[in-house]
């Protein structure tokens, strides 16, 4: 628990577990969101993507201060399982046809092109790069790829709120499926921007490489995710 926020201790293997026997028929979508110290900013503000959280099925990890939050206060450390690596290690372990909807990205098409490359299970991929803005306009535009579509899986990667605020779009209209709201994951597997090194993930730092490579877009960001974060971990204490 991190504020107001719960944190899943489940590791990777169990959660691709979930994700391959998830079954559309049981009327009910799977959500999963994986919130780093960015998310946590935007979910101490934001009552939609609070509501958005009390929906989800699993929330994870997705870096390294939300465990040292969880050990400051004395609480078991949860396994990281940043979407970054949830994704590529699932679409390995694929245990039947699936079809994907994305939705954001930077570039829907050498995503799309990752995921079939991924696994043979990987049957159909759509996709839909465009800006989004997560108004009433886009609920309809949502829909409407989801009913062309018929996907079984649901690839968000637009970000916080905007990822969260649709995922609650898709499940008030229905779907099923599964819903993976992972921000820049499937940037990542089409390399664009390339991940660190492995030596630098290690040492925790990729929120530094990530940083230098877009300093305009993610230095502002950190910088203002870092005092909510500090006064949510402060909360529980």
């Amino acid at each position: 628990m991190l504020g107001a926020l719960p944190i899943d201790n489940i590791q990777i293997e169990s959660v691709i577990g979930r994700c391959n026997s998830h079954s559309p028929v049981a009327n009910k979508a799977l959500l999963i969101v994986t919130p780093n110290l960015a998310n946590v900013a935007t979910f101490e503000r934001d009552l939609r993507v609070k509501y958005a959280y009390s929906l989800a099925d699993l929330i994870l990890a997705d870096g390294w201060p939300l465990q040292l939050a969880a050990l400051t206060n004395k609480q078991p450390k949860p396994p990281l399982v940043p979407g970054s690596e949830l994704l590529p290690a699932w679409l390995k372990q694929l245990t039947k046809p699936t079809n994907f909807l994305i939705v954001g990205g930077k570039n829907g098409l050498a995503i799309s092109q990752a995921l079939m490359g991924s696994s043979n299970f990987v049957s159909s991929v759509k996709f839909d790069d465009s800006q989004w803005q997560a108004n009433s306009e886009d609920f309809a535009r949502l829909g409407g790829l989801i009913d062309e579509s018929q996907p079984d899986v649901l690839l968000l990667l637009l970000g916080s709120p905007k990822q969260e605020v649709l995922a609650m779009s898709a499940i008030a209209d229905g779907f099923c499926g599964v819903i993976l709201c992972i921000g820049a994951a499937g940037d990542f597997m089409a390399d664009m921007p390339k991940r660190a090194p492995k030596v630098i993930r290690r040492a925790k730092l990729e929120w530094l490489y990530r940083v230098g490579q877009e300093p305009a877009r993610l230095g502002p960001r950190y910088l203002k995710a870092v005092i909510p974060f500090v006064k949510a971990v402060r909360k529980q204490s």
